[in-house]
């Protein structure tokens, strides 16, 4: 998770970073492909959605000092933006 709040200065918050796959796929995999990891993470109301391709969902949660002031959402569809933040 990167602050953006001064976009001249961005600020690592958080980060996940899955293991390496601990074997090569086996012997007739349809896919024949070792691809494991993160495909895609979204911030929303102090929670980290993040989809990983060998475990499926995982969730973490991020409430401390530097996220005390995001914008809270009622909800949120980050595939189409149903709205936009204005800023000064």
């Amino acid at each position: 998770m990167v602050d953006f709040t001064d976009p001249a200065n961005p600020v690592t918050l958080a980060w996940s970073d899955p293991p390496p796959a601990p074997v090569p796929p086996p012997p007739g995999d349809i896919f024949g492909l070792d691809i494991v990891g993160a495909w895609s993470s979204y911030w929303y109301n102090n929670f980290i959605y993040e989809t990983n391709i060998s475990e499926g969902l995982n969730v973490f949660r991020l409430s401390d000092d530097e996220t005390g002031g995001a914008l809270r959402l009622d909800h949120l569809n980050p595939q189409i933006q149903v709205f936009v933040i204005e800023g000064k």
